[in-house]
């Protein structure tokens, strides 16, 4: 029985004509990351930078592979199994590509600005050791904002999954083209705003939070000292977020919102999550508000930018179609 359906499948296949392995609304996204990848080997290149040896690689490796095989599984017209693979795994895909860009140009990057961000933060009336003192009466408070800090990384698999078994495909490449304009213009934005972050510049030491589980927010400006004279070259040393200006979680949460926002069945459970993960980012995550005001910003303006885009591929290519 299997062997004959399997037989059968081989049979259909042969007379399957091979079409394009992209999607009609993705090659500006392909486009994008194409030029983006080739700069930045380069850049890793003259910089003198070494992959050196790390667990995450055969990660990565296997996202790569993933993607690749939505590619294939689209040029042979499985277009469904095709944005499957590709909501799973092209979101991923573009952030490990981000932390590279963002461990290159901090070798170039200015002085630290964490004065200058400290002191946007005041025109807004706002006092980052203000809103430490609360969570730090609250001793729950951090515990229970971890968990919305964190659901930063299985938003990224789920919010385009949702698209796909929601059948809107344009709002998936809207979402997809949005994260990688906004992933570039993060990258390219950090270099003039790197920072020790909220907890190294007040003084703030780990034993203070061992609620918050995490180490490297002690680690970013040192990190970024290393790199820029030249100490740290080994990338697989350097795997981690440094950015502080603008917080991609704040634009991701954007983002994440007004994707799902037709989709009555989970857009109030997204609205919920993401305005917690928001709250959460300048304590859980170790960023100035100006930090998280600069993220929002770059999330609306680049899911704008992907929706007027897209809709206007889709209007050009739907009467070709």
């Amino acid at each position: 029985m299997l062997k004959a359906r399997f037989q059968h499948f081989l049979s259909a296949a042969g007379e399957v004509a091979p079409g394009s392995p992209f999607h009609r609304l993705s090659l500006f996204s392909y486009k994008l990351l194409c030029i983006w990848i080739a700069a930045l080997a380069a850049a890793f290149w003259m910089a003198g930078f070494s992959f050196g040896s790390s667990p995450v690689y055969p990660t990565i490796g296997l996202v790569t592979w993933i993607l690749m095989s939505a590619l294939l599984a689209r040029r042979y017209g499985l277009n469904r199994a095709a944005l499957m693979l590709e909501a799973l795994s092209l979101p991923a895909l573009v952030g490990t590509v981000t932390v590279v860009t963002t461990i290159v140009l901090a070798k170039y990057s200015v002085p630290l600005t964490d004065q200058l961000l400290h002191r946007i933060d005041g025109w807004f009336g706002f006092h980052w050791l203000a809103l430490f003192d609360v969570y730090d009466r609250n001793p729950g408070m951090m515990g229970a904002l971890n968990y919305a800090y964190d659901t930063f990384n299985p938003q990224i698999f789920l919010v385009p999954l949702v698209l796909v078994l929601a059948r809107d495909e344009v709002t998936l490449w809207t979402f997809i083209t949005a994260w990688i304009v906004a992933s570039l213009a993060t990258g390219l934005l950090f270099p003039f705003f790197p920072a020790d972050g909220p907890y190294l510049h007040f003084g703030i030491g780990p034993e203070r939070v061992p609620e918050l589980e995490r180490t490297w927010h002690w680690e970013f400006g040192p990190l970024i000292e290393r790199l820029q004279s030249g100490q740290l070259t080994d990338l697989s040393q350097a795997i981690m977020g440094i950015v502080s200006l603008p917080s991609f979680h704040a634009a991701a949460a954007v983002m994440y919102v007004l994707a799902l926002r037709r989709v009555r069945w989970v857009w109030p459970v997204c609205l919920a999550v993401n305005l917690a993960l928001l709250f959460s980012i300048p304590v859980n995550g170790a960023h100035y508000l100006s930090d998280v005001i600069a993220g929002i910003a770059l999330g609306l303006v680049s899911y704008w930018f992907a929706a007027r885009l897209i809709g206007r591929v889709d209007q050009a290519t739907a009467v070709s179609v």
